[in-house]
């Protein structure tokens, strides 16, 4: 999570198109407008208006199918371009998108990820999961973002 933006990275045993219609639908869910798609590609752009308690927020999602799985990029900002810190409102902005397109296709991920991995780098395979619902959690998770448990801090 930066100053002022939010990045999820997940994998899915999904079809892109699927994704791609449930992000279109994710984004209206959430009071979007989608201001910009390439379905061929599997890019989309959303953006929230301004408002008296926020300064907006853009969300850009990449997806690229290979081999079965299909990766999912997502990336959060403020749309006004001057904000200097949003307090990790992209951040969770992100994370509920995510989240909600898989409530949406009723699926977990493969693999989850708070950053979004670079060109050439691997992608961790051993992945942690929620004692209570077997969600992917990060290590840096104090509660599951899917049922909302409050997860153990084990010492190493």
């Amino acid at each position: 999570m930066g100053l002022r933006s939010g990045e999820q990275f997940r994998v899915y045993d999904a079809n892109m198109e699927d994704l791609f219609e449930a992000a279109i639908k994710v984004a209206g869910m959430m009071g979007m407008n989608v201001v910009s798609m390439d379905k061929a590609n599997g890019f989309l752009k959303a953006t929230s208006g301004l408002s008296f308690l926020s300064a907006g927020s853009e969300i850009s999602v990449q997806m690229n199918q290979q081999n079965g799985e299909t990766s999912v990029m997502a990336k959060g900002r403020p749309k006004v371009k001057i904000t200097l810190i949003d307090y990790g409102r992209s951040a969770r902005e992100v994370t509920r998108f995510m989240d909600l397109m898989e409530q949406v296709l009723q699926i977990q991920p493969k693999h989850h990820s708070d950053k979004i991995p670079v060109e050439g780098e691997e992608v961790e395979e051993n992945v942690s999961k929620c004692p209570s619902c077997e969600a992917p959690i990060s290590a840096t998770d104090k509660f599951c973002t899917n049922c909302g448990e409050k997860l153990s801090v084990e010492s190493e």
